[in-house]
């Protein structure tokens, strides 16, 4: 049984917190390098574990999010 199901008001507080640090976050370089790479037509699309939009707020469009988005 997960911590979600043991104690959901925890979970609710860690994953609340998690969200705030990534809406406070902003993309680096690689995440503009990659993105520049896909405008440019050398990168196809970008797989990641990452659900946090910083590839797409950098300006990349074609991203396969492995275990989802924390937005939405």
């Amino acid at each position: 049984m997960g911590i979600l199901k043991r104690h959901p008001e925890a979970f609710h507080e860690l994953f609340s917190e998690l969200l705030k640090k990534f809406k406070n976050s902003a993309p680096n370089p690689g995440h503009y390098a990659l993105a520049g790479l896909e405008k440019e037509g050398y990168l196809k699309s970008l797989i990641t574990q990452n659900g946090d939009n910083l590839y797409q707020d950098a300006g990349g469009s074609s991203i396969l999010e492995l275990h989802g988005n924390a937005f939405r």
